[in-house]
């Protein structure tokens, strides 16, 4: 998985050369069916995650602009606000809410490293000529992937229900981040899902008695 996020993902065809599982899973997915209480995720095999690729890059026709500066969702300077100070939700919330103030940080350093790298606009030709070369080398790897009997996550795993538009930790953005072709991402909206581990068929009054406990 790491070499197929790689810049150089021609390393995953030696691999597969060696031995490696073509149905390889993301460690987020792994994480999933590990997690029965999760029901707002889409899991993603190593053929999921090059067909994903594929799909961008094939659609890259030059840069469409400058990067955007990452900013906090709509709505989280007042969501805490729905909870009582000293609660369990209160507490959870918050600690989630700081971590994405951190992870803003981190993100927002990152982007003036792009933007950088935006306002030269030499080499474009040799981006698309290396995008090509990595498009190229995605394809073999599908074929050898395909060959060696690679599935759809859906197709290794039919009894875990798959949710459209279910949130994923989809390491393509930061890939495409470093080949330079990541899309505008639309901002989102805030919120925050409770769940508990080990708790299978949790339905709305269940959790809601867990959050009292």
């Amino acid at each position: 998985m790491l070499a197929l996020n790689s810049i150089n993902p021609e390393i995953a065809l030696l691999l597969l050369e060696r031995g490696a599982d073509p149905n390889a899973l993301t460690q987020a997915t792994h994480s999933y069916l590990n997690a029965s209480y999760r029901q707002d995720f889409k899991g993603e095999s190593a053929l999921d995650l090059v067909r994903e690729k594929l799909k961008v890059l094939r659609g890259y026709k030059g840069d469409a602009g400058s990067p955007v500066m990452p900013t906090l969702p709509d709505g989280i300077d007042t969501y805490l606000e729905r909870f009582e100070v000293g609660t369990y939700q209160h507490w959870v919330i918050s600690d989630h809410i700081q971590s994405k103030r951190k992870g803003l940080r981190r993100e927002q350093r990152q982007f003036k490293k792009d933007l950088s790298k935006a306002m030269d606009s030499t080499g474009k030709a040799e981006k698309l000529e290396a995008i090509q070369e990595i498009i190229a080398t995605l394809e073999k790897i599908e074929r050898t992937m395909l060959d060696k009997g690679a599935k759809r996550f859906e197709e290794l795993h039919p009894d875990h229900r798959q949710t459209p538009g279910g949130d994923t930790y989809n390491t393509t953005f930061s890939f495409l981040q470093r080949v330079g072709t990541a899309p505008i991402v639309e901002k989102e909206q805030y919120k925050y899902d409770f769940g508990f581990q080990q708790a299978n068929d949790l339905t709305t009054a269940r959790r809601d008695a867990y959050i009292k406990l």
